[in-house]
């Protein structure tokens, strides 16, 4: 039996309940109910990291399940996603699902990967010898690689964005699987070796004081996230029913003590049971809950099958919720993707006032003793490998129509829109997301994550969006200045004898690409104020 058909059996009898495998089991000769329950021995040796037969009682314990193990609060969902939602692993098959790799120390043979195209999957296609280096590898919290590749092996790829197609069950794996994440770290990064240091700074006071659009008519928006792990608690693919209450907990504990303009209150999601603060049985109000989503300041049930597989929506929606201050400008998602979700947001062009809050923010609540996952190497420790070093993005919402224009069909390739940006350290996205094409507002933020510090990204984005604020004013004057706009982006862009603003470093060796980009701001005229 192939190694294909071989997982697609051990699927098949994860996906089973009891009733089902003994009617199978007596209706088969005795040679098969032999072949069958020996395979279900087999099946039985392998480990996971989280005893889901207790958590499946702790889940039951509080709230009335389905067929599915799901809450009443996913029962609107399709079954598709419902099957994420539970206690198992993710296993559906549909003509747009094909999730069958389980979560098992050790690991079950790989299938055929000529197809997948994801920054893990390509090196396991490289490095043949490494899955059975790592496969019955575990972490001191019984973390396997399934749990980190499943989804990797489930989903072939994104036709937009190539995914990482990995995630860490906690911290020890970045440590353990390094010969898998470290390869995959240095791909998805564009150059981040097994070698190199991260360095971090949270100091607001390193935050540039430049007024990235005096007119007050080009920047609509300003916004900063992050995410933060707690030492000592598995990542959210990995959290059992029980611990995940235990960290929601720990966290809002930390969170209420925020004072000032910080403080406020923790809302569950409607339908979690979790209650930490003593006040919400049920979660938030039906209303609280349509509210915040209108404003797209909230979250719900993953839809997305990277995320299925990952295992972050099992036990939905308990122990998740949301903290924002009175003021609704800063926002802590718990228990999504990673441990918290940090954003901090105000309309207008103020970065970095956003940014200032959202570090004071994060260093408060550490300094209650809450202790954030940190290495020398890899930086801010989160669930996703695309967002170690810092998690951070810096973006604004720009009027940049006539720009945009002037350069998506721009006769030079490195100042066409997409990779002069790049060269810039910036990324654009459609206000409506990544798979939106904008034509007039763009979401502008800061394209890295590791290799940079915090406030130094904070800059770029600052620093960036003066100097395209400052060309999409020039080309809406009468006496339209392309050439002087072209001189000033091939400045940003390295074009001309200095290096572009994401590859210059300072004599300390630590990026300074963000002087680079003022440095070509200033070759053109400011948007004066209105």
């Amino acid at each position: 039996m192939g190694a294909g058909a071989s997982s697609g059996v051990s699927a098949a009898i994860s996906a089973a309940s009891d009733d089902e495998l003994r009617a199978v089991l007596n209706s088969c000769s005795p040679e098969d109910k032999e072949k069958i329950k020996g395979a279900l021995a087999g099946a039985k040796e392998k480990t996971s990291c989280i005893d889901k037969v207790k958590d499946l009682a702790d889940y039951k314990a509080c709230y009335e399940l389905d067929e599915h193990d799901c809450t009443t609060t996913v029962g609107k969902c399709d079954v598709w996603i419902k099957k994420g939602c539970g206690v198992q692993d993710y296993v559906f098959k549909s003509d747009d699902v094909n999730a069958h790799y389980l979560r098992e120390c050790p690991a079950a043979d790989l299938p055929d990967l000529k197809d997948h195209n994801s920054f893990v999957t390509d090196e396991l296609k490289k490095n043949g010898a490494l899955f059975d280096q790592l496969k019955g590898l575990k972490t001191a919290a019984g973390v396997g690689l399934a749990d980190c590749i499943k989804t990797g092996i489930d989903n072939k790829g994104h036709p937009n964005i190539k995914p990482v197609g990995m995630v860490a069950g906690d911290e020890e794996c970045y440590t353990l699987f390094a010969p898998l994440f470290d390869p995959v770290i240095d791909a998805r990064h564009g150059g981040f070796p097994a070698d190199a240091k991260h360095v971090s700074d949270m100091n607001p006071d390193n935050i540039v004081k430049t007024d990235m659009d005096p007119s007050g008519g080009y920047v609509k928006t300003s916004r900063i996230r992050t995410g933060r792990s707690v030492r000592g608690f598995n990542l959210p693919p990995c959290n059992s029913f029980e611990e995940r209450r235990r960290l929601e907990k720990k966290c809002v504990d930390a969170l209420k003590t925020l004072k000032g303009d910080l403080a406020g209150s923790y809302f569950p999601l409607n339908g979690s049971k979790s209650n930490p603060c003593g006040d919400l049985a049920e979660g938030m109000t039906h209303e609280k809950e349509k509210d915040l989503l209108s404003r797209g300041n909230l979250f719900q049930e993953p839809d997305s099958t990277l995320l299925l597989c990952g295992g972050m929506g099992r036990h939905w929606p308990d122990a998740r919720g949301i903290y924002h201050n009175d003021d609704q400008n800063l926002f802590v998602w718990m228990n999504e993707e990673d441990h918290m979700r940090i954003v901090s947001m105000q309309t207008g062009r103020a970065m970095g006032e956003v940014a200032a809050r959202f570090m004071r923010a994060c260093n408060e609540v550490e300094a209650t003793g809450l202790k954030f996952m940190q290495s020398d190497h890899l930086g801010w420790i989160l669930t996703c490998p695309s967002n170690l070093g810092t998690g951070l993005r810096a973006g604004c919402q720009v009027s940049l129509r006539e720009l945009n224009l002037h350069m998506k069909d721009h006769a030079k390739d490195d100042l066409k829109w997409k990779k002069a940006l790049a060269h810039m350290g910036l990324q654009a996205r459609g206000v409506g997301g990544v798979d939106v094409v904008g034509t007039d507002v763009f979401d502008i933020s800061n394209a890295d994550r590791l290799g940079k510090s915090d406030t130094c990204l904070v800059n770029f984005c600052i620093h960036g969006i003066t100097l395209l604020v400052r060309c999409e004013h020039a080309l809406r004057q009468k006496d339209a200045a392309k050439e002087l706009v072209d001189k000033a982006l091939s400045y940003a862009c390295g074009l001309s004898d200095s290096p572009s603003a994401t590859k210059s470093k300072g004599t300390d060796g630590q990026a300074n690409g963000h002087e680079v980009l003022l440095k070509a701001a200033e070759m053109l005229p400011v948007a004066a104020a209105a």
